[in-house]
């Protein structure tokens, strides 16, 4: 009881000084905000994102492609459809076509973010040519301990493998990303 009494008053302290800390830390705080927008604004990164870029580019191809996939207003022509002979696709093929599109935006989605939560630290990877699911367990074990939340997992090869499958599509379809 007297634990909880005492966690909360220095839950409360440490509130109250991370207040006046920010309140004194404003101004800095303020002029690097305005600085690092302006940035972004100016070349479409920030110094701020290069400490890592990873995680900030993931998170950028992450919310264009939902973007995207939320405004398009078609789809690139994608391999392995029949063209009519006008050249032209049927309306019932460009409807599967654009299904489709959309099944290979959510895997690139997912990848990453996938990729982000790797960068966080709350997964870990192994390419699916390397990985067995008895490497994923041995991995698993050393976090059953872990006293923080989240805890790191190892992907399964089934997530290695969707994950693999969304770099793919980013790659082949990298010129396809428009609307």
């Amino acid at each position: 009881m007297t634990d909880l009494k005492n966690s909360t008053l220095r839950d409360k302290y440490l509130n109250i000084y991370r207040f006046f800390l920010h309140i004194k830390e404003f101004p800095s705080d303020a002029y690097y905000q305005l600085r690092f927008w302006y940035q972004r604004a100016d070349r479409g990164w920030a110094n701020s994102d290069a400490w890592g870029f990873d995680w900030y580019l993931a998170r950028v191809i992450k919310e264009g492609c939902q973007y995207l996939k939320k405004h398009k207003h078609g789809c690139p022509c994608l391999d392995g459809f029949p063209v009519e002979e006008s050249g032209h696709f049927s309306d019932e093929t460009f409807d599967l076509m654009c299904k489709e599109w959309d099944r290979r935006l959510d895997c690139i989605i997912y990848t990453f973010e996938l990729a982000q939560c790797i960068q966080e630290d709350n997964f870990h990877y192994q390419r699916s040519t390397e990985w067995t699911q008895e490497k994923a367990d041995e991995y698993n074990k050393i976090w059953i301990d872990w006293k923080y939340l989240p805890k790191p997992r190892a992907l399964s090869l089934e997530e290695c493998q969707r994950y693999e499958e969304g770099w793919n599509y980013f790659k082949d379809h990298f010129f396809s990303l428009w609307d």
